[in-house]
């Protein structure tokens, strides 16, 4: 059916989309910037290419020469191979050293533990050991990044003293259960030179279908809350406007918060 219609009749019945035929091609061709690219979706995982493109330049203005990128739930690594990628031109682009830190229990998703992990939805996924990891597999096709493996409850707050990282610019928080995602949210609590001022955060489980049913009191989005009543300079926000002030309109915009550190020493410096 498709095959025979025309360009003009699947324009009309939404079923081309000249913006996302154009970002597939200039992905396979990429010509410009990653900065430039990116605005437009035309790399791979845009939420982190924003986000790792975004955090480098707060740090290149605040003169900091080094910053860290991490990823929550690294699974088979297709995530994480391609923050690599993506960190690296970057660094290339804006002179810069970045890091990468990838985040995995490496046996799987865990078992939700109540209510607020959305058994009804992971329950499954959890008993047949979705998303483990091959840590010997992943670790031979990175190049520079490093797996902290581990339960995150513990790996999350002795990260700095065991890997001494640059401060956090972006992170990427994939983890899918309530419980998991506040034991990742820790990684904030830590002294103000191991973060920038304003950290850029992905969060891949708030938008939902109606399986899942995200909301306020489960899940990923819980545990934001619980986050900004806990800590009263430090505030997880969504950016207001973000979907519609980018050139292509994307939803995974929805998914994108800031940490921003309203105590941090660096947190007024004029940045033009």
């Amino acid at each position: 059916m498709l095959l025979k219609m025309t360009l003009s009749e699947m324009l009309l019945r939404g079923l081309f989309d000249p913006a996302s035929a154009l970002a597939v091609i200039w992905r396979r061709v990429p010509l410009g910037s990653i900065e430039l690219r990116s605005k437009f979706d035309a790399v791979a995982r845009p939420p982190y290419a924003y986000g790792i493109v975004k955090g480098a330049k707060l740090a290149k203005a605040l003169k900091i020469g080094k910053i860290s990128v991490i990823e929550f739930g690294v699974a088979g690594g297709k995530g994480l191979l391609q923050m690599e990628k993506t960190a690296a031109e970057v660094s290339q682009w804006l002179d810069m050293e970045i890091e990468v830190y990838g985040f995995d229990r490496a046996e799987g998703l865990p078992m939700p533990r109540d209510y607020r992990d959305l058994p009804h939805h992971w329950t499954h996924h959890s008993r047949s050991r979705s998303f483990k990891m091959d840590p010997n597999l992943l670790r031979a096709k990175l190049k520079s990044a490093q797996l902290v493996l581990g339960e995150v409850e513990e790996t999350a707050t002795t990260f700095y003293e065991k890997y001494r990282p640059a401060p956090i610019a972006f992170v990427a928080f994939d983890l899918d259960l309530y419980s998991s995602t506040v034991a990742a949210l820790k990684i904030f609590e830590t002294q103000q030179s191991n973060i920038l001022p304003r950290v850029i955060g992905y969060f891949d489980d708030i938008v939902s279908d109606d399986d899942q049913l995200y909301n306020e009191f489960t899940g990923p989005l819980l545990g934001i809350r619980e986050f900004n009543d806990q800590h009263p300079s430090m505030k997880l926000c969504k950016i207001n406007g973000l979907h519609s002030a980018r050139y292509r309109k994307s939803s995974w915009s929805e998914g994108v918060y800031v940490m921003h550190s309203f105590a941090h020493p660096l947190y007024n410096c004029d940045l033009r």
